[in-house]
């Protein structure tokens, strides 16, 4: 998006915005959600997941038990982040028969 200003208005105080840094923290988060119900909200602190992590923090807490509650036609549709498709992770959907939208 282009920003218009008027000649030697560049370096005016008023072209300039505040930002607040927060030290380059951040969370991940993870949820399922269907019409019929959704998962609790998991949290990932350190940021980033790998896929035993994925294996052992998402999928058998949480997408395991909740599979069967919505029923045969459950299928799980990954976001296509690297530990979702990794091939440990898909051995372990393949093992415990949760079906996975290509």
């Amino acid at each position: 998006m282009p920003v218009y200003r008027r000649n030697g208005e560049r370096y005016a105080q008023c072209n300039f915005r505040n930002t607040m840094n927060f030290d380059g923290g951040s969370i991940m988060v993870w949820s399922g959600i269907s019409f019929e119900a959704r998962t609790e909200l998991v949290i990932v602190y350190n940021g980033s997941m790998i896929a035993d992590m994925y294996i052992r923090d998402v999928l058998v807490p949480h997408v395991v038990p909740f599979a069967p509650l919505l029923g045969p036609n459950f299928m799980l549709m990954p976001d296509n982040a690297r530990p979702h498709i990794s091939r440990i992770v898909q051995q372990y959907n393949n093992e415990v028969g949760i079906r996975v939208l290509d």
